[in-house]
């Protein structure tokens, strides 16, 4: 497995929730302490990437700030980089919990483990993907706070509002694989192989197929179980008013799709929020480097897909699988994201050194 201190083993998550959950019995610290040097720098790094792009500057919010903090510190202890806190909160309920009053409340977290990276180490890995930018860049947002425990990185956001740009991403198509390598080379959806299929979840899986094809995979078939699953999600999601991978009643990918009767292996699940239309949603999947890949891996070869529209909601969710006679090796790791209104929670499987 890489060395997790390794300087260029840099893993990121980040989610947005449009809808604030209820906050729970999590309790904030009482006040906020100064910025130490080196999040002073990534908070300057920040603004002066705002100040490049033509939109405001941040001011840092002490609540915010507290949150941030908090929750890097709890990373730092659990050594786990993750949106869910020790005590199983999410980053609204600890907004929410540290008394800010912003508005509108539309938050937003980015989180990094940077082993031995810099302060712009971290802001260039957010900035070089297509996906990870934008909130960062959102003209919407005006206030930050930054935390920093041991090269865990929280920086929370509010309040984030931006449409999908350039098919999904922010400005600049380019990405990397997750790790700050080798920018992605373009890989671009073709509508014109799905004239005429206009169902969002079959229009969904021809262009995902059409990728897959051309990239040298087998194509996905449809499965009723892996449908129910995904359909069980996207309805949970919609109903409770959240975005991510862990269900209401705490179930995840692996849980939901053996409830559902499925035989076989779950590879990953891509969640979707804001994207009205399947060739926008592909397309942000194929901008960034990681949900490109669980979308092209190779041991998937069923799928079950959904999308629910409510009065101010679009959500997606994609399962991906392999028959339990497949062969698919057991992942060493496992990273949880939710990129951009669009997000993959995958297996990732390390050589071992």
């Amino acid at each position: 497995m890489n060395d997790p201190t390794s300087k260029y083993n840099v893993r990121f998550v980040f989610a947005s929730l449009v809808f604030a959950f209820v906050a729970a019995a999590w309790v904030a610290p009482a006040g906020a302490s100064p910025l130490l040097a080196p999040e002073q720098q990534l908070m300057d790094l920040i603004n002066q990437a705002r100040t490049d792009h033509g939109v405001g500057i941040l001011s840092l919010s002490d609540q915010l700030r507290t949150a941030a903090l908090d929750h890097s510190l709890d990373m730092a202890q659990s050594g786990i980089l993750t949106h869910t806190g020790s005590g199983g909160s999410n980053y609204v309920q600890r907004v929410q919990a540290s008394g800010y009053a912003g508005s509108p409340f539309i938050p937003f977290e980015l989180i990094a483990f940077a082993g031995g990276g810099t302060p712009l180490d971290v802001l260039n890995l957010f900035l070089s993907d297509s996906a990870h930018g934008a909130p960062l860049l959102a003209p919407s947002v005006f206030d930050v706070g930054v935390g920093n425990a041991q090269n865990y990185w929280t920086v929370l956001l509010n309040p984030v509002q931006f449409t999908p740009v350039n098919n999904g991403g922010s400005p600049g198509n380019s990405g990397t694989g997750g790790t700050g390598g080798t920018p992605l080379q373009p890989l671009a959806v073709d509508p014109s192989v799905c004239t005429g299929v206009l169902e969002p979840e079959a229009r969904a899986l021809c262009l995902v197929n059409d990728v897959r094809t051309r990239e040298g995979h087998a194509a996905l078939v449809t499965n009723d179980e892996l449908a129910q699953a995904a359909a069980g999600h996207a309805q949970d999601m919609l109903t409770n008013n959240f975005f991510g991978h862990t269900g209401s009643n705490g179930s995840d990918l692996v849980t939901r799709t053996a409830a559902s009767g499925y035989d076989g292996i779950a590879v990953g699940e891509l969640l979707g929020q804001g994207f009205l239309t399947a060739d926008d949603l592909v397309q942000a999947w194929l901008d960034d480097g990681l949900h490109r890949d669980i979308l092209l891996e190779d041991s998937a070869s069923e799928v079950g897909i959904d999308f629910r529209q409510g009065e101010s909601r679009a959500l997606w969710d994609m399962l991906l699988a392999a028959p339990g006679s497949a062969q698919v090796p057991e992942p060493t790791t496992f990273t949880l994201l939710v990129v951009a209104f669009a997000g993959v929670s995958v297996a990732r499987r390390n050589k071992p050194n």
